[in-house]
């Protein structure tokens, strides 16, 4: 009997609160497990859910591919958009040429000269953009039209000796020239040879 009365004097100081014990710690445990998946007030824990949200999110913020494909030629670059570009012979100093295309809609011919760029670009008439196809959305102080030969021209620049960009339209396509060095005298003439 004492035996007895010893076991259960051992149980109940000993065995029930250590059993007690572990089933809270038990509890405590499952408990922040299920609640790590949630995003506590610190913002330090972060669920399943949101990290595949966020996965998902960096995926769809990929950029569309670069439409422009360089050409190794005037040949080339014509057969990719259908028309043709008939460009001047040649420009003082401006030996460096990269011809760009973009699939049914415009021809893009850089001419550089150290730190220099003459940009010519010929391409589909779109109404949207009242035919500038330049992608130079600088704000100009000073523009204007003017005629070159029988085209008329919008110079766009902060003085009128020396525009930064002209563009035009002749029957169903648009064109565009910009230079950060080239005089209105240039201008005209390099118009003049691109049809």
């Amino acid at each position: 009997m004492a035996k007895n009365h010893l076991r259960t004097k051992f149980k109940k100081r000993f065995i029930k609160p250590v059993f007690l014990s572990c089933i809270f710690a038990a509890a405590i445990f499952s408990v922040s497990c299920s609640d790590s998946s949630k995003k506590s007030d610190t913002g330090s824990n972060i669920s399943s859910d949101s990290k595949n949200e966020a996965d998902q999110a960096s995926q769809n913020n990929v950029s569309e591919p670069n439409p422009l494909v360089q050409c190794k030629d005037m040949n080339e670059a014509q057969e990719i958009v259908g028309f043709d570009l008939k460009l001047p012979e040649k420009i003082e100093g401006y030996d460096d040429i990269k011809i760009l295309a973009i699939q049914g809609d415009m021809i893009e011919v850089v001419y550089h000269k150290g730190d220099h760029e003459i940009i010519i670009r010929k391409g589909v008439y779109d109404e949207s953009t009242d035919g500038d196809i330049s992608g130079d959305y600088s704000k100009y102080t000073n523009v204007g039209d003017a005629n070159v030969g029988t085209t008329k021209v919008t110079f766009k620049g902060d003085d009128e000796k020396d525009p930064k960009l002209a563009i035009w339209t002749i029957d169903d396509f648009a064109y565009s020239l910009s230079s950060d060095e080239l005089e209105r005298a240039d201008f005209n003439r390099i118009i003049s040879d691109i049809k």
